[in-house]
């Protein structure tokens, strides 16, 4: 799936479903069942991030299943990075697998 899709997605679920919709028992269930038990633990998650540590994070994205093809970044974003590297982290950039 990419970028694009998952941003739609979620801009559904978090912007024009009511809360009375979208926090019920039932839509969770739902969601469990469409994405598997993830979904709570990022549940959970949201609620502290913005005071998580560098540890909390770093768990929560080794654990997190990958849902976008390839990259997590759009298509604009990949098409505004250089394809010729250079600079001093230019070896380090030629020697990762292309995710663009």
């Amino acid at each position: 799936m990419r970028r694009e899709h998952t941003n739609q997605i979620r801009f559904i679920m978090e912007e024009l479903l009511p809360p009375i919709i979208r926090d019920t028992a039932l839509f969770k269930l739902a969601a469990s069942l469409a994405w598997g038990e993830h979904i709570s633990t990022l549940a959970e998650f949201r609620k502290s991030a913005p005071f998580g540590t560098s540890e909390e994070y770093d768990q929560l994205y080794r654990l997190h299943p990958r849902v976008h093809e390839d990259t997590d970044n759009s298509s604009p974003a990949c098409s505004g990075l250089p394809r010729t590297p250079s600079g001093p982290a230019s070896a380090t950039w030629a020697a990762a697998p292309a995710r663009c």
